[in-house]
C-alpha cells in the first residue's frame, strides 16, 4: 500500500521552540522522539520517520530511556 505524497510547496504547521531544552520538554510530553534544528535557528520535535523540512538537521533523539545527541 502506497502512502500519499505531500503536494509540492505545502507548508507544515509545526510548533517551534527557542532552545533545545524547551523542545526536549515538549517532545517528552507529546511522545515525539526526535529534536531537529530548523534553518531559522529554532528547534522542533518530530516523530521518527517524518519528513524533515528543507535545511533542517537532527540534533538529538530519545532512545533507550535517554537523549542521544547527533554530532
Amino acid at each position: 500500500m502506497r502512502q500519499p505524497h505531500p503536494r509540492k510547496d505545502v507548508k507544515l504547521q509545526t510548533k517551534t521552540y527557542t532552545t533545545e531544552k524547551e523542545a526536549k520538554k515538549a517532545a517528552a510530553k507529546a511522545y515525539r522522539p526526535a529534536i531537529i534544528r530548523l534553518p531559522n535557528g529554532r528547534y522542533g520535535c518530530f516523530q521518527a520517520g517524518d519528513i524533515l523540512p528543507q535545511g533542517a538537521h537532527p540534533v538529538s533523539r530519545w532512545r533507550m530511556n535517554q537523549w542521544r545527541a547527533y554530532n
